[in-house]
């Protein structure tokens, strides 16, 4: 089966607030990727990403405490583990996501001090 040419992906415009397109393109270099596939990357990373709220995180984490983790039975913890360890990936995206959005806010800022 042949590839997609180019021509034959949807196409979608995007404005961009001032500043961003910068510290897009910064990424780019950091990357070493076209504008477009880190543009793709990182719309595909928000969308995988685990749908799990703040208030669930909360509430796993207080219930999680090592007091009523021991009095589980071994049926118990087995489903446990899988669900501390979601947990763990969520907040490890979560700081990677705040990471990557400081990081760009900061890029912006410089380009606006930039310009000013």
């Amino acid at each position: 089966m042949a590839e997609k040419q180019v021509k034959d992906y949807e196409k979608f415009v995007v404005r961009f607030p001032d500043g961003m397109r910068d510290a897009v393109a910064e990424r780019t270099k950091e990357n070493g990727r076209s504008m477009n596939s880190e543009i793709i990357d990182m719309i595909s990373k928000s969308l995988s990403s685990i749908s799990l709220s703040d208030e669930k995180l909360v509430y796993m984490l207080e219930a999680a405490t090592q007091e009523n983790i021991l009095s589980l039975s071994d049926d118990d913890r087995a489903e446990v583990g899988p669900l501390l360890m979601q947990i763990a990936e969520k907040l490890t995206s979560k700081i990677e996501s705040e990471t990557s959005s400081l990081k760009q806010v900061i890029a912006m800022l410089s380009a606006i001090k930039k310009h000013t």
